[in-house]
Parts: C-alpha cells; sequence; structure tokens
C-alpha cells in the first residue's frame, strides 16, 4: 500500500510551529556561524610571529564567513517561518510576516554575535567591551534593519495608498539614518564624544589644505582604525583605534581624504542617495508584483540590482577622486602610503584581497601605494585562501540548504485542505490580492453597520477572483441579511459550484463552511419558500472522506 502525505504527518499542524522558529533559528544560526567562525580562524590563531600581511589573509577568511551567513541565514529561516505559517493555515499564533520577520532577526542576532566574538579574538586588546561594541553595531545597522522590519510588517499585499504611507515610513527611516541619525544615537549613550584638540587642530590643518571645512568632527569609541566622512550632514568620524595607530601627519592626510569625499560634486551627492533609495525597492516590489503581476516584480529587482552596481561604481571614482586629494595635501611624501598601510595594519585587512580589484569599492592597498609612488617593503601578497573560505563557508551554506528544504518539503507534503504558500490557482496574484483587500474592506463595513458597502466589496472580490467560493458565499450570508432572497440564493449557488471546482483537485474545509453558512442563510431568509430551499437541492459535493482539517472558527460571517 502506498504511502501517502497525510499518513506521514498528523491531519493537523501545531499553531504554535510558526513560534518556534525564531528561537531555534537563532541557536541554528548562532552554532552554525560559530563552527564556520572556528574553521576560519585555526590558521589565524597558528599565526602568531608571522608577517602582518600574513595573519590579515588569514584573519580576512573568517570575516568573510560570517559575511556569507549574514547572507545565507536570515532569509533561508524566513522561509522557512513563512512556510510554517502557511501550512498551519488559520491555527496559526502568528501572522506569516511576522513570523518572517521574527525568524529573519533571530537567525540575524545570532551570526552578529559570533561576528563580535571574531572581531575580538582578531584585534586582540584593541577590541572594546562586548555590550559596548554590539551597542555600537547595533546603533549603525540598527535604522537599515528597521526599515526593512517595519515595511515587511506594515506594507500591505496590494499597491495603494497604505503601501505608499509604509514607504515613506522607510524612506524617513533611511534619510534619518544617512543624515547622520545614528551619530546622534552615538553620542546619546556615550559611545562619540566631540572631536579633542589634537584631532580639531589636524582636522582644522587638513580643512585648510584642501578648501573644504566639515561641519564638525566627532571621535567614535570603536577599536578598527578607520575615518569617515558622513556626506549628507557634512561631518567627519575618526575611531579611536585610527587615533592610536597614525601619527599626526598620517592623520592630516586621511583627513584630507575625508574632507575629499565632502567636496563630491552635487550630481555624485544625488546619485548616492538615489543609490541608497534603491533599498525600498525590495519592498516596494512585494505590493507590486501582487498588484500587477510578474513583469512588474522583476523589473523593480533589476532595477535594484542596476542601482546598486551603478552606485559601486559612483563609489569607486570617488575613492580615486579622494586618494589623489589626499595625495596631494599630504605633506611629505609618501605620508599618505604610508598612513593607508598602517590602517590596513591595524586592521588586518588584506593588502589583495579577492576577485578583481575594479568591483571592489576601495583599491588594493598594494595598489593604492604603488598610485603614491611608493613601493611596499614586501613582494606583492596573495588573496585570502578561496579553499578555506568554502570549508569556513559550508556549515552555513548547508543550514541554508536545510531551512529552505524544510518549507518546501513541510508545504509539499501538508495534508490536503491547508493552506500552501503555493495555492493552486490559476488566478494573477495581484488580482487575488485586491480581492482579498476589498473582503478586508468589506468586514470592516459590516462593523460599522454597513452591509450594503459590504455587499458591494464581496461582490467585486468575487469578480476579481472567480475560483475562491468564499466570496460568494459571504455576499449570500450579507445579501439574505439585508432580505435580498432571490440575490442570496444565485450567491450561494455560485458558491457551492465554485467548490465543487475546488474539490475536484483537493479539499476545501474552509471554504465548505463558508458556504454551508450561506445555505444556512438562505434556508432561513423571509423569501426562502420550503419548496425551493437550496439546502434541500444538495448543491454541495460530498466531503471528502480524507485530509479534512477542522477550522478553528466559524466561518458564518466569511474571512478569506
Amino acid at each position: 500500500m502506498p504511502t501517502t502525505p497525510s499518513a506521514l504527518f498528523p491531519a493537523t499542524w501545531p499553531g504554535w510551529l510558526p513560534l518556534a522558529i525564531p528561537p531555534a533559528a537563532f541557536a541554528l544560526s548562532w552554532s552554525c556561524a560559530r563552527l564556520g567562525s572556528a574553521i576560519a580562524l585555526g590558521p589565524f590563531r597558528r599565526s602568531q610571529g608571522e608577517s602582518w600581511t600574513e595573519r590579515a589573509r588569514l584573519a580576512h577568511v573568517a570575516r568573510m564567513a560570517n559575511g556569507k551567513a549574514t547572507i545565507l541565514l536570515p532569509p533561508a529561516f524566513g522561509l522557512l517561518a513563512y512556510d510554517a505559517t502557511r501550512v498551519v493555515g488559520t491555527r496559526g499564533w502568528l501572522p506569516a510576516r511576522l513570523a518572517m520577520v521574527l525568524a529573519a532577526a533571530a537567525a540575524l542576532l545570532g551570526v552578529i554575535l559570533v561576528a563580535e566574538r571574531t572581531r575580538r579574538v582578531i584585534l586582540g586588546a584593541a577590541a572594546l567591551r562586548p555590550g559596548r561594541e554590539g551597542r555600537l553595531i547595533w546603533l549603525i545597522l540598527g535604522p537599515q534593519l528597521l526599515i526593512f522590519g517595519l515595511l515587511f510588517l506594515m506594507i500591505p499585499a496590494a499597491w495603494g495608498p497604505r503601501a505608499v504611507a509604509s514607504l515613506a515610513v522607510g524612506a524617513a527611516v533611511l534619510a534619518f539614518s544617512m543624515g547622520g541619525g545614528w551619530l546622534a544615537l552615538a553620542r546619546r549613550v556615550g559611545l562619540a564624544r566631540p572631536a579633542s584638540p589634537r584631532l580639531a587642530a589636524i582636522v582644522a590643518r587638513a580643512a585648510e589644505r584642501v578648501g573644504v571645512r566639515p561641519r564638525g568632527v566627532d571621535e567614535l569609541k570603536a577599536p578598527e582604525a578607520n575615518a569617515l566622512a558622513m556626506l549628507f550632514c557634512g561631518r567627519l568620524v575618526f575611531t579611536d583605534g585610527i587615533l592610536t595607530a597614525l601619527d599626526d601627519d598620517g592623520l592630516t592626510a586621511v583627513a584630507a581624504h575625508e574632507l575629499g569625499h565632502l567636496a563630491e560634486p552635487r550630481r555624485v551627492k544625488v546619485a548616492r542617495a538615489a543609490g541608497a533609495s534603491a533599498l525600498l525597492l525590495p519592498a516596494a516590489a512585494w505590493p507590486v508584483g501582487h498588484t500587477f503581476g510578474w513583469g512588474a516584480f522583476l523589473g523593480l529587482m533589476l532595477a535594484f540590482v542596476i542601482a546598486i552596481v551603478a552606485l559601486n561604481r559612483v563609489a569607486r571614482r570617488m575613492e580615486e577622486r579622494s586618494d589623489a586629494v589626499g595625495r596631494a595635501h599630504e605633506g611629505d611624501a609618501g605620508t599618505y602610503a604610508r598612513a593607508l598601510e598602517e590602517i590596513h595594519r591595524a586592521n588586518l585587512i588584506p593588502a589583495v584581497l579577492l576577485g578583481k580589484g575594479r568591483r571592489q569599492v576601495h583599491p588594493f592597498l598594494y595598489d593604492r601605494m604603488l598610485a603614491a609612488g611608493v613601493e611596499p617593503a614586501y613582494p606583492r601578497p596573495g588573496p585570502p585562501s578561496k579553499g578555506r573560505l568554502r570549508l569556513a563557508t559550508l556549515p552555513a551554506l548547508g543550514l541554508f540548504t536545510l531551512a529552505v528544504s524544510a518549507g518546501t518539503f513541510g508545504v509539499a507534503l501538508s495534508p490536503p485542505g491547508i493552506p500552501s504558500r503555493a495555492p493552486a490557482r490559476r488566478v494573477d496574484p495581484g488580482r487575488i490580492a485586491r480581492a482579498r483587500t476589498l473582503a478586508d474592506d468589506a468586514r470592516r463595513s459590516l462593523a460599522d453597520g454597513d452591509a450594503e458597502e459590504a455587499a458591494e466589496d464581496y461582490e467585486a472580490a468575487g469578480q476579481l477572483d472567480p475560483t475562491e467560493p468564499r466570496y460568494p458565499a459571504d455576499l449570500a450570508v450579507v445579501l439574505a441579511g439585508l432580505g435580498r432572497c432571490d440575490e442570496a440564493r444565485i450567491a450561494a449557488q455560485d458558491a457551492a459550484r465554485r467548490l465543487a471546482r475546488g474539490e475536484a483537485v483537493r479539499p476545501d474545509a474552509a471554504g465548505r463552511q463558508a458556504v454551508e453558512a450561506a445555505l444556512r442563510a438562505v434556508a432561513h431568509c423571509p423569501g426562502e419558500s420550503e419548496e425551493t430551499s437550496l439546502l434541500d437541492e444538495s448543491p454541495l459535493p460530498p466531503r471528502p472522506t480524507r485530509g479534512r482539517v477542522g477550522i478553528a472558527r466559524q466561518r458564518a460571517s466569511g474571512s478569506p
């Protein structure tokens, strides 16, 4: 006797299943990232006494492994949680998108904690306490994560005013981050402070050479040696690590480089802002795709990829331009190149990275030194090991495959009658989304006591989605309540026909209950006689003998 899915799985999935995925995502992602980090850091821990270029090559593998885990694991567990909510259907304790965001955030948190630990291992005694470092990471990454979290929770499935409002909220948070909002938060919690007299004097000297003055200068409590220009608020930021690693002449040359960024042409700043705003396109693709179809969805995603590629090219040209500014105002020849080398040495960043240099935003250190006319004191190093990187990435890739497969097979092998992520309908997804929106409006109208408006919305929803039996069934209930019995009878018959066609493919317990509620409403309609009762005509197909599921709430009023 062949084994069927309903024999392998229970007739009902527990409603708490999506709720259990976020903690599991955190634990599994943390363990997986920790394993990959341990694989990558093994050679680095044994490299004491090696040159800094060799140690940097080994350390960078661990950083890249953490980065790949960040890309792979949150989306995988987000999709797994989404599939789980679709499998459990109306019994689920969490909405699909909320479960998706929680699971992805939990997986991301697990990877970030491992990345913090990796950073402390690489930087050694220079690293900050875990608590402070964690706060700094969340202050910098938080706005971007908040954008996507809010958008996935708020944005509706259909394009309209609510979708536009959700994107406006995301744009506001993005503008807050780009405008230096995270730096203001860092100052509030004591992670940033105004420039010391030493740094203020160095920046003033560099500004006099370049002819560009910043609006302000801040020092950031971070172990990495780094400096950055905040283009949209005109401020410079220097970390504690770079203030320790460089002398005054080196800091002056680096400050000249950053002031070169503040002097970028207006059109470049507009292009950077437009490229950063492309982060909103994947979120907008959700309602646009549901409303206008796959072509519009793919068009937005293609625009997102093009915008990111174009932004990287613009950023590369601006880095080369600012390098020229740093060299032109460095003072003694070679000061800027030696400062770059000290920064890479302090951070253990390789002099040569994987891939082609033209695809990187920052040119390779070795090439930047040669361009400055300085011959490094060591031969050109090789890039980080590809083989070690593949081995360190293998745990994250394996967990990604398992998580995606679990969601896919869970939906495919779920018992008949449980909603899946890919319902068997031949209707454009945009029409389905608009029909659901109209049904939501109908329920709100009923709650407000406007049955006429609810009837119009249910009728329009049924026209948009001609395969769903619940819309005409709910329409029949409303019309019967209004005393429009003939119209209610027609709507109930339509619902029964749709149910019969659908159950020829798979049972639909929710649709059956809605149709039964419609038939009862028509039977008790004041204008419906016993001789013409739809109940006596038995328009429903026989109940399925396998795969029936219980629905948690009665559908007398309808709920698509």
